[in-house]
């Protein structure tokens, strides 16, 4: 009898667990506050919707903005699948036509200013843009 009394409170215990992570509002997405980078003319940063922005201060309009994903998450104990943009917390750094962003899920991104310009898809090996890691390789 005092057996069947500790398995049942263990399985209320796990049962009123899983039932208020699933009530409550889960996980707060990471929110970045990346530095803001200056290159001829040019503002780069990263916006709290998970996007490398060129920023054109004299017009106050944007070059252009590159949505660069979001994180999923889910699994054991959680109540389905959310998903949530990608931090950015680095400042962008820019070397020529390239910008370089670094993102809160381990990603490093090169960016082609030209290539965005025309709004082409990701990555554009010619323009010098790239991702690591891969997709596919550990961590992405």
């Amino acid at each position: 009898m005092k057996q069947r009394k500790i398995l049942f409170i263990i399985v209320l215990s796990l049962l009123s667990l899983t039932m208020t992570s699933c009530m409550s509002t889960g996980t707060q997405p990471a929110q970045g506050w990346s530095g803001v980078a200056y290159h001829e003319g040019v503002l780069y940063t990263g916006s709290m919707d998970g996007a490398v922005v060129a920023v054109n201060p004299a017009t106050r309009t944007s070059e252009w903005s590159y949505d660069f994903g979001v994180v999923s998450s889910g699994g054991f104990m959680s109540c389905g699948q959310t998903s949530a943009p990608v931090a950015m917390y680095g400042t962008p750094v820019v070397d020529g036509d390239l910008v370089y962003a670094g993102l809160y899920d381990g990603r490093v991104l090169a960016l082609s200013s030209s290539a965005r310009r025309q709004n082409l898809s990701f990555p554009q090996m010619r323009e010098g843009e790239w991702v690591y890691p891969k997709k596919g390789e550990v961590g992405v």
